[in-house]
């Protein structure tokens, strides 16, 4: 442990940001000519992807330090390795879905090989049934991969537990340490403005300041 902490931030936005040059990544300056765009020819040629657009994540996490130039900070490192992005909507949509299944289900290994995954009911019988249920479950994600389980058998698992809800967990855990959007904190600053100033002017007009109480904001 050492003081003072390395402190890191990522910036985020309230609103999307649309990647027009993701909508259509091809390189347009290699199109085939025109007599070989139209030919029927049974056996069709792979579409070279060399020199398309690729997209490469330069938001990654950065210290509120001196450390910054610095290219040996390992957590920087790592952070700036470089994701995919696909151009379809939909499969952006699948990749997220999957990556969220992923995380939930290495969520309930870790909680059953710690020990740490407990059923809620006191049945002997239930607590049998959840117990074969979540090792089944588990056993076919180590034997069959990710496509073999599917989620909404890890939310009836985890439902049945007295662990965290993840998507709330997760829920929670974006929001903090990151700031309120600016049109959220424009409207709370300025009630409070307001209300200062009403109160001021109250007190102002009072023929006894000295009976008024402290002008403080009330929460």
């Amino acid at each position: 442990v050492k003081f003072p902490p390395d402190i890191y931030y990522k910036i985020f936005t309230h609103r999307p940001i649309e990647d027009l040059c993701a909508n259509s990544p091809r390189n347009y300056a290699k199109l085939p000519a025109k007599h070989t765009s139209h030919n029927k020819n049974d056996h069709l040629q792979e579409e070279d992807h060399s020199g398309w657009y690729h997209r490469i994540e330069n938001n990654g996490w950065r210290p509120v330090s001196d450390t910054f130039w610095l290219s040996t900070d390992s957590i920087v490192v790592e952070d700036k390795k470089e994701s995919e992005f696909h151009f379809s909507k939909l499969k952006r949509r699948q990749d997220l879905e999957k990556k969220r299944k992923l995380r939930k289900i290495e969520w309930m290994r870790q909680m059953y090989y710690s020990g740490s995954l407990e059923a809620k009911s006191t049945h002997r019988e239930t607590l049998g049934l959840i117990h074969t249920a979540t090792k089944g479950l588990i056993r076919a994600f180590e034997d069959g991969g990710i496509d073999s389980v599917m989620e909404w058998e890890v939310d009836e698992v985890l439902n049945w537990t007295n662990t965290l809800n993840f998507d709330e967990y997760i829920a929670s855990w974006k929001e903090i340490a990151t700031s309120n959007s600016s049109a959220n904190f424009k409207g709370i600053f300025f009630r409070i403005l307001f209300r200062i100033k009403m109160e001021y002017e109250e007190f102002l007009s009072s023929p006894n300041p000295a009976n008024v109480n402290t002008i403080l904001p009330q929460w």
